[in-house]
């Protein structure tokens, strides 16, 4: 529907005196809509565009039409209202001027309607509303507030909730560098006086609690016709709760990065010493300190320094080592302490406290914050698997080497210790010498009393050959009954006084025997290691073996034979008993 707009004006006092040919002459004349009704509301003329009025008077709802023309007849004054269009599906509406004309004896006998379609400009209007609502609920919505700055560059607006605890008209007549966060740098120019389009600045303000609070700013210049600067006009995003969480989102990660490199250093070790070593280090470098010092508890419970970084440190202060020792004797606790510049945490492992690590900083260091102790936590729960698994694999290291029913070394075990001490003695020209042991009349104790007390019988001639042997010398049980004995720094001589004074000492194990006739004893053979010999070890094993079957085969209870060496032919029954 095309609006028509009036094309001159109508003065009401004057109209209200025009004579019935004036009045139909105007009504003619009028650009757009206009009609002549008589005071009861009836049509009495109308021009050529008046169909949109004869369309209204005639319509299902002529009332809307005729309440407006009785309310002018009965007030006598003119009046503008505006009427829907009954039957317009876009909702169209006319606003109507109604002129009262009165007869020479004073009483109102006419009513002039001029019209205009108002339609389009309803619609534009409250299209143009509805957009300013849109774009402001847009705003509100993408944004914390709208701004506005004058010539003078301080605020003349600010959306009407206000922003960082201000209220509106805390801001307008202040200047943007009024609320600048101290110790915070600033762009340059501030985009609050942009010249140009500017997006998403970053200008860190004061909160009205004193906080600081980090602003992304997008602005674009006011200018004016000629070209002059006027202002700028933008939006402000309140982005420091995002800020944070990426600032603790980057430090997490950059924690996880340096305790899996913490990990990877200790994990890939399987010695206990290595580890702790390694752990000082790695965790002196990653928290930046000076010192590390690892703590391992002990069997009383104690605290004994184990490893520290760098080597040779100077040990802790009296107070840090006495806070250490006090933790190290408390229950299981996933905590930090800090003890002046320096941070402990207990290592544990399935809530067992197994040590204790400690760091420091120089005095006059930064102070530890909440991600150093959330990394040296981490560090310490790593070490106390580390220690854990490394003592586990130390465990079953000595148990598949060690004989189970006696403690002594197991015959892989002797191979091994043999063969390095072998090597050495080869190398260093050194006496040495391998005792071969084996128990007489054993098999008619199993027989005649069971394998418990025969059992009880192996652990006696067990303990009583490791009593006589000294603190370095190697003692493994071998085979059933069977026991070896290798002695460094010995020659034939001393390895024939160390199997005489075991054969003595064989006595003590025949209250054990199956029998009085069949006493239990042993059978040694001796063979000596020649320095500048090439035999290897198993000939020498070999030699001292056939050497205890030569003394086996005695009536003795105990005796032993001395293999010849490896250069001659026969076997010498040399012998003790």
């Amino acid at each position: 529907m095309n609006e028509t707009r009036i094309a001159f004006h109508v003065d009401p006092a004057q109209t209200a005196k025009l004579g019935a040919s004036d009045a139909d002459q105007l009504v003619l004349g009028f650009p757009g809509p206009a009609a002549l009704f008589d005071a009861r509301g009836a049509m009495l003329s109308a021009n050529d565009s008046a169909g949109e009025l004869i369309a209204l008077a005639r319509g299902p709802a002529p009332e809307e039409l005729t309440g407006v023309l009785a309310e002018a007849a009965s007030s006598g004054l003119s009046l503008t209202r505006e009427v829907a269009l009954t039957g317009d599906q876009d909702g169209g509406v006319l606003e109507l001027s109604i002129v009262p004309l009165r007869a020479e004896d004073g009483r109102i006998d006419r009513l002039v309607v001029l019209a205009r379609n108002v339609t389009l400009e309803r619609n534009l209007r409250r299209a143009l509303v509805e957009s300013r609502q849109r774009y402001k609920d847009l705003v509100e919505c993408s944004t914390d507030f709208g701004w506005e700055t004058g010539k003078d560059g301080r605020f003349v607006f600010v959306s009407p909730r206000g922003a960082l605890g201000y209220a509106a008209d805390q801001f307008v007549g202040h200047h943007p560098r009024e609320f600048l966060a101290e110790g915070r740098e600033a762009p340059d120019p501030l985009p609050f006086e942009a010249e140009r389009p500017l997006e998403d600045k970053m200008v860190w303000f004061r909160t009205a609690g004193g906080e600081p609070a980090c602003l992304t700013v997008s602005s674009m210049p006011l200018v004016s016709a000629g070209g002059l600067w006027e202002g700028a006009r933008g939006v402000c995003r309140d982005v420091t709760d995002e800020r944070e969480r990426d600032a603790a989102l980057e430090r997490a990660h950059k924690r996880d990065r340096a305790l899996a490199e913490v990990i990877r250093e200790i994990r890939t070790e399987i010695d206990l010493d290595t580890v702790l070593v390694k752990a000082t280090r790695a965790a002196a470098e990653t928290l930046g300190a000076t010192a590390c010092w690892v703590f391992l508890l002990d069997a009383d419970g104690g605290a004994r320094l184990a490893a520290s970084h760098p080597r040779g440190a100077a040990p802790p202060t009296a107070r840090i080592a006495a806070r250490i020792e006090e933790l190290s004797k408390m229950d299981s606790q996933e905590s930090v302490v800090e003890v002046g510049a320096a941070m402990l945490a207990t290592a544990q492992r399935a809530q067992k406290i197994s040590g204790v690590i400690a760091v420091a900083r120089s005095e006059s260091a930064d102070p530890w914050t909440s991600d150093d102790r959330t990394l040296l936590l981490g560090v310490a729960n790593q070490l106390g698997i580390a220690i854990e698994q490394a003592k586990i694999h130390d465990e079953l290291q000595i148990l598949s080497r060690t004989d189970a029913l006696t403690g002594l070394l197991n015959r892989r075990a002797f191979i091994d210790e043999a063969g390095r001490r072998f090597g050495q003695a080869r190398r260093y020209k050194r006496a040495a010498a391998v005792l071969y042991v084996d128990l007489n009349n054993f098999k008619l104790i199993n027989d005649r009393f069971g394998h418990r007390h025969g059992d009880k019988a192996i652990r006696a001639a067990a303990d009583l050959i490791r009593a006589g042997c000294r603190s370095g010398d190697v003692v493994a049980r071998v085979g059933g009954d069977e026991f070896i004995i290798w002695l460094d720094e010995t020659n034939a001589i001393g390895a024939q006084v160390k199997a005489t004074a075991l054969v003595a000492d064989s006595e003590r194990l025949q209250h054990l025997s199956a029998s009085a006739e069949r006493p239990l004893g042993l059978a040694l053979g001796v063979a000596a290691l020649d320095p500048n010999g090439d035999e290897p070890l198993d000939a020498l094993v070999e030699r001292a073996d056939k050497a205890m079957y030569v003394a086996k085969r005695r009536a003795a209870v105990s005796s032993f034979a001395v293999a010849p060496a490896a250069s001659s032919g026969g076997m010498s029954e040399a012998d003790g008993s």
